[in-house]
């Protein structure tokens, strides 16, 4: 009997590779999500260290101070921009993976198919091969006696 070969083979094979780039395009973007998040977080931290203490101030210190706040006001704007880029990464390629790992499942599912199949067809061919060889012997026997 001839051995058992998946038809599209070489494509699972292609489907596993897509779907391992995509698995590290998807930890690389929660990697950059996480880095984002982090980011944010340290901007609005320094925004709440630089705020003014109260008092009395020269108008210099008191420009000098709010442009400084301004600062930190653009700083955060543009972290949160940051963040809202890299989780759309993330969720895009979220998607392409779990696409790509369902075409690998699916591949997957029918060489579990075939391979079933081919097993079936081997094993009945080996059966009829079997039965043939005891009807011979049989009829060999019947006719010696």
């Amino acid at each position: 009997m001839k051995k058992y070969k998946f038809a599209f083979g070489s494509v699972q094979r292609v489907q596993r590779i897509a779907e391992e780039q995509a698995a590290v395009s998807l930890a690389e973007a929660q990697r950059a999500a996480d880095a984002a998040s982090a980011q944010l977080q340290a901007r609005l931290a320094d925004i709440g260290a630089a705020r003014p203490a109260p008092g009395p101030r020269s108008t210099t210190e008191f420009h000098a101070q709010r442009e400084h706040l301004d600062r930190h006001r653009v700083a955060v704007t543009a972290a949160r921009a940051a963040e809202i880029n890299a989780l759309e990464l993330l969720g895009s390629a979220r998607a392409d993976w779990v696409d790509a790992a369902r075409k690998v499942r699916a591949l997957d599912r029918l060489d579990e198919r075939k391979r079933a199949e081919w097993t079936l067809e081997t094993t009945h061919a080996a059966q009829l091969v079997t039965d043939e060889i005891a009807t011979i012997r049989y009829k060999t026997e019947q006719d010696r006696t």
